[in-house]
């Protein structure tokens, strides 16, 4: 007698193999965003799944031939098709330095949004392999951030879009004419700032195993992000460990909220930012002096300020913002830091950009998106306020940049096409830097 199948034994078998498969994508999931067991391997597995699809899709591209299956060219026809609107009469005239996940080099363009240079520096060629801990790293690295000299230096620091963590690849500084100057190798990750001095301010990470006396009560093992200070030369001078900087002041209880929203042992603190208090605007801060260091902490949703000579923190607030980034020291003795989660209307979640007074704390600006003028970043995000009083905001996974007067009117935007992508940092917008037609003489004809 055959041993034969009925539709609803058919019926059965199909579900319990999709049950089973589900059950593994949820435990995946899972995995990776608590650190279970094989948390890795999931990581891996799920990056090179979506690694296959983005070429599936890219294969369906409508692009022209020529361009489709050529990176570089591929590259330079979204930015060269990106759409721009102007007030001239509003808007504060420039160039703006852009970095965006699939490029993975800088560029600058006009108020039209026309490129009008652009720095060649593919991470393949500056390291053999690369130095971030995801074993796909190769594929996944961008250009996470940049700092534009006159004379038409640049700094890139190299992130790598990881599905579990963020991670650093290197910093690496090329002149004009893209000609590799010096590279600095380590896990440098979101943001880098340069002093009056030309001394170069830049996020690491390292991994702490045994605690420090007080923080017994955090588990171990442990990520610190660590503030490395570099010479202009790119040579390393000293380095400031977030954990020792909370340890022993009025601020360590902060070290204890740092898990509330879920983040793993691996990006404890998630330091996003860095911004160094130049001379000329300490006077506008009581509370700070010149050199103190700002930072973002977006696990714990805080924000603190940090000493360089004794390497301790000496303020450090809480807010009412949630998984922020791009905070700054302004010029009228403010802080504005960009508020990605923290706005709800009508049950829906957009972000804010807030100016506050770190002295009262009362908030004395801020602009929120909305039904009407909708604005969210997700992840990442950057912050200018220009002389004139406007405000450019990087709204990152929109792949949108946009210059808003102080009574919230946009008066500039720049948005890249979309196009098919592995994650969501490859048509990011990670940097955008506004600056004058004085402030790069490397541009002027000889």
């Amino acid at each position: 007698m055959k041993n034969t199948l009925t539709m609803f034994d058919r019926l059965l078998l199909v579900l319990s193999v999709c049950g089973l498969i589900a059950l593994a994508l949820i435990y995946g999931a899972a995995a990776i965003h608590y650190q279970l067991p094989l948390s890795q391997s999931f990581a891996n597995a799920f990056s090179a799944a979506d690694a296959l699809r983005a070429e599936w899709l890219l294969e369906r591209e409508e692009l022209p031939d020529n361009i489709r299956n050529d990176h570089a060219n591929r590259n330079a026809y979204i930015v060269q098709n990106a759409k721009t609107a102007w007030d001239k009469d509003r808007a504060y005239s420039g160039y703006t330095l852009i970095t965006t996940g699939y490029l993975g080099s800088p560029y600058l363009v006009d108020m039209e949004g026309k490129v009008v240079h652009h720095w060649k520096v593919p991470y393949s060629e500056i390291w053999d392999s690369a130095i971030c801990t995801n074993p796909l790293s190769k594929s996944d690295v961008f250009a996470d951030g940049a700092y534009l000299y006159p004379n038409g230096d640049v700094l890139v620091n190299y992130g790598d879009a990881v599905i579990a963590a963020p991670y650093g690849c290197g910093i690496v500084k090329v002149d004009k004419d893209s000609k590799i100057l010096w590279v600095y190798k380590a896990a440098t990750h979101h943001d880098l700032t340069v002093d009056r001095d030309g001394n170069i301010y830049v996020l690491t990470r390292k991994t702490v195993t045994k605690p420090p006396s007080g923080f017994e009560g955090l588990v171990y093992p442990m990520s610190d992000d660590v503030i490395v200070k570099l010479s202009p030369e790119g040579k390393e001078l000293e380095s400031i460990s977030l954990l020792d900087a909370f340890h022993g002041t009025p601020f360590a209880l902060m070290m204890f909220h740092g898990k509330e929203n879920g983040d793993t042992l691996a990006d404890f603190f998630h330091t996003n930012s860095v911004d160094v208090l130049p001379p000329d605007m300490a006077e506008k801060f009581s509370s700070f002096k010149a050199g103190q260091i700002l930072v973002s902490m977006r696990s714990p949703n805080a924000l603190a300020v940090i000493d360089p000579q004794t390497h301790k923190v000496v303020w450090a607030y809480r807010g009412f913002w949630e998984y922020q980034h791009a905070a700054s020291f302004l010029a009228n003795g403010h802080i504005m830091v960009l508020d990605n989660w923290g706005h709800v209307e009508y049950k829906k979640t957009y972000s804010r950009v807030i100016e506050f007074d770190p002295v009262t704390l009362q908030t004395k600006w801020h602009f929120a998106g909305s039904r009407d003028q909708p604005f969210y970043v997700s992840m990442a995000g950057r912050l200018q306020r220009l002389p004139n009083g406007n405000t450019l905001i990087g709204e990152s996974g929109n792949s949108r940049i946009f210059e808003i007067t102080p009574e919230g009117r946009i008066v500039w935007s720049y948005i890249l096409q979309k196009t098919p992508r592995r994650n969501e940092f490859a048509d990011a917008i990670f940097t955008s830097v506004r600056f004058t037609h004085d402030q790069l003489p490397f541009l002027r004809k000889p």
